[in-house]
């Protein structure tokens, strides 16, 4: 399997962690289960005209997304099928970074697949059509990089109360977030509204999916102990409060993420084989 990521140049590394290109993952399972991560991702097939995936409600007959999408902010896990995987490009916004590149708040897009030509027009097919000519991995991330230039066209501020609470939420020691309002001299409600604009997710549900991938991160190196003093070491108040946000965005116990994890070897995109 080959997985190459690479930092956009300035002043994209501010909106943008990463483009990335994916080929030849040829696993002994049909599906994995994707986890949710609280940011927004171009995804485009390479390997065929459409994104097959299979519906979370447990349905096995798989379902065909168009070729380039808009992948909003998730909070629950979304069913992929591996045979997408075979060839594949994307762009993995931070969070918060998306809003230049859509003319749109990120709120429209939370939950949602939304076919990248719907939002950028042309220029969506345009760089699908690059990315299929250029000859080596490296190229297709250089014409990923040269459209989002063409599309952002300016430096755009972003909000930097929702920036600086975006980088508190991922800390071990994360503030609620009535101090992080607190923080940014706003009200609850008014941080909570720009909040949502620029990231797609409330503030809340924003904070516990970044709590949650900070447990399977610990889960993954193996660090961990035990599931109570992970539970602990990553904020949650006892085992039962870890459980019941494991199971509400991976679908599994703890137990049963850490017995499928070595699986898959899709790590950075934190992915179990369902």
């Amino acid at each position: 399997m080959l997985f190459l990521t690479r930092p956009p140049a300035p002043p994209l590394d501010r909106f943008i962690e990463n483009l990335w290109y994916c080929a030849d993952y040829r696993p002994g399972h049909a599906r994995e289960r994707g986890l949710p991560g609280g940011t927004m991702e171009i995804v485009i097939a390479l390997a065929h005209d459409f994104i097959p995936h299979f519906p979370s409600n447990g349905q096995t007959h798989a379902e065909r997304w168009s070729h380039s999408l808009i992948a909003g902010p998730q909070a629950e896990y979304m069913v992929i099928d591996t045979s997408s995987l075979i060839a594949m490009a994307g762009i993995h916004f931070r969070p918060g970074g998306a809003v230049p590149f859509f003319g749109a708040p990120a709120d429209a897009f939370a939950n949602e697949h939304v076919v990248l030509d719907d939002v950028w027009g042309r220029a969506g097919g345009r760089m699908r059509e690059r990315l299929l000519e250029a000859p080596t991995p490296e190229e297709k991330l250089r014409v990923m990089e040269a459209e989002l230039r063409a599309v952002l066209k300016r430096n755009p501020a972003r909000d930097a109360a929702v920036e600086d609470a975006v980088a508190r939420f991922d800390l071990t020691e994360a503030p609620t977030v009535a101090e992080a309002a607190a923080r940014a001299n706003l009200s609850t409600k008014r941080f909570t509204e720009r909040f949502r604009r620029e990231v797609g997710l409330t503030p809340a549900t924003y904070r516990r999916i970044r709590r949650f991938r900070r447990a399977v991160h610990e889960i993954a190196s193996g660090r961990a102990e035990s599931f109570t003093s992970l539970a602990l070491d990553c904020g949650y108040y006892d085992h039962a409060h870890f459980d019941h946000d494991f199971q509400a965005f991976a679908g599994v116990s703890p137990l049963v993420y850490f017995r499928n994890q070595g699986r898959s070897a899709w790590k950075e995109h934190l992915v179990i084989a369902d």
